[in-house]
């Protein structure tokens, strides 16, 4: 086993460890921003290695120009774990093929690289890669799992199809939501969608991404009146356009 520490250069040792990945890669990351390591882990998993990524789901990993669905797409996998009971999922670390290992204060973040950061890249350290694999492993199971960055490019995309009038794609978007999400909460989100209120759909998850363990019908509260949507739906039936309730009002 051989250990070095790297206070210069880091983004550059970690995207040569990546890059010699053959087998597998685990990333357990407090935030991660940095495009171009995502991206060198994209390549390797279109090229077979297997990798799967887990980060915070939080503003600093969401709101940031990284597409996070070109990894799965590539067939690997990312989590965005949200806290429980304020405990947060701080971990830095990267396994690489069960025998490398990556740990020290710097994530993977593009701010990281003009800090005072330091790694330690271990190699043939199968013993400490293995409770490191395995605590990446508890990681998966421990935290709730959410997948709402895919749900609101999910939303968004629903919303353009609306703009275009393509309902048959519409249609299908709205399918494949249901079996992708796996959020709190999720069948609040699926009725609203279920009755095309998008417009209350993304209060909903924009409430998750924000307070991830509130109930989302706190929400609804002020956008869904029951009376006013079976006013709707018996008026519908007769063939009457019938004013929303803000042009009821006027």
């Amino acid at each position: 086993m051989a250990t070095k520490i790297f206070t210069e250069n880091i983004q550059e040792q970690i995207l040569k460890e990546i890059n010699a990945a053959t087998e597998s890669i685990f990333v357990a990351m407090a935030y991660f921003t940095d495009n171009t390591i995502f991206n060198a882990l994209c390549i390797k998993a279109r090229d077979g290695v297997k990798v799967e990524v887990i980060i915070q789901l939080c503003d600093i990993n969401t709101d940031v120009s990284i597409d996070h669905s070109q990894l799965e797409q590539h067939g690997g996998k990312i989590l965005f774990l949200t806290n429980i009971k304020r405990k947060k999922m701080h971990h830095k670390f990267c396994v690489i093929d069960s025998m490398t290992t990556i740990n020290g204060s710097y994530n993977w973040t593009n701010q990281a690289k003009e800090n005072d950061e330091d790694i330690q890249i271990s190699w043939q350290d199968e013993e400490n890669a293995d409770t490191l694999v395995q605590r990446f492993n508890k990681l998966k199971v421990k935290f709730e799992k959410t997948d709402l960055k895919m749900l609101l490019s999910r939303l968004k995309m629903i919303e353009a199809l609306l703009e275009l009038q393509e309902h048959e794609e519409l249609e299908t978007q709205i399918a494949k939501l249901k079996s992708h999400m796996v959020v709190p909460y999720a069948k609040t989100v699926l009725s609203v969608l279920e009755r095309r209120d998008y417009q209350a759909a993304y209060k909903v998850v924009e409430s998750l991404r924000k307070y991830p363990h509130e109930n989302p019908l706190r929400v609804l509260e002020a956008t869904y009146d029951p009376a006013v949507e079976l006013r709707k739906k018996l008026m519908a039936k007769l063939g009457v356009a019938v004013a929303s309730a803000e042009e009821a009002n006027v």
